[in-house]
């Protein structure tokens, strides 16, 4: 198994008060939880060890590697066997319609290309200026997340409310918000009844209307409502 180990911190973001980490992978910065050292509180540092087992290993040479690298040593062990990391349990719930636009509503931000200098064909790679360039874009594209999240957490909040969305904010982005709507005018179980009550369903109705609107003035194509099955 080749193993390279690297240094990382994780620690809470100054500004979110999340837990995040170091590590420019889109693992972390597409859950919004990757953040720079000094963008940290209480920073701890910690090592990755990645090991990268061939095809040609089998299940108990493997492990034996994996022991050899973890003996004596304090580690943390991520077994992933729950349903989430077996199967979509979504899929069960959610009809394609509505998977398409959760895909439009939640898919990450693309991180950014990463700004790395030209050098000669022969020269090696500079790692320190990569692993710097990773980190810039994984902040662009994890500070991106956080504020699409955060953005939808704040008008489903207001829906929640029984308060349709202002002008101001449908206008900014009335895709979005019809996405949103009709996602939500879509949780209806079998028995006709909703997961919302009479002024929430109101809201987001009128807020569904507002938005139609201000796509069809923008000549943007709106999306519809999508019934669940």
């Amino acid at each position: 198994m080749n193993r390279l180990s690297t240094r990382y911190f994780v620690g809470r973001h100054k500004f979110s008060d999340s837990l995040c980490v170091s590590i420019p992978e889109p693992y972390f910065y597409n859950d919004g939880a990757f953040a720079l050292l000094h963008e940290m509180d209480s920073a701890i540092p910690f090592g990755l060890t990645v090991g990268t087992i061939h095809e040609l290993s089998t299940l108990c040479k493997a492990c034996t590697d994996i022991m050899d690298v973890l003996l004596n040593k304090v580690f943390i062990l991520d077994v992933d066997l729950d349903a989430f990391s077996t199967v979509d349990p979504f899929r069960e719930y959610y009809n394609p319609e509505q998977f398409a636009l959760i895909d439009k509503l939640f898919t990450p931000p693309r991180a950014p290309q990463l700004q790395v200098p030209n050098q000669e064909e022969d020269e090696p790679p500079n790692l320190q200026v990569i692993f710097a360039s990773a980190s810039l874009a994984a902040k662009v594209a994890s500070d991106a997340r956080r504020q699409q999240l955060e953005h939808l957490k704040a008008m489903m909040r207001t829906l929640g409310s029984g308060v349709s969305l202002s002008d101001d904010v449908i206008a900014n982005d009335p895709n979005e918000v019809c996405a949103l709507c009709a996602l939500l005018l879509s949780l209806e179980n079998t028995d006709n009844e909703t997961y919302f009550t009479t002024p929430v369903r109101a809201a987001i109705e009128s807020t569904f209307n507002a938005a139609v609107c201000f796509a069809e003035k923008s000549n943007s194509p709106p999306c519809n409502v999508v019934k669940n099955d």
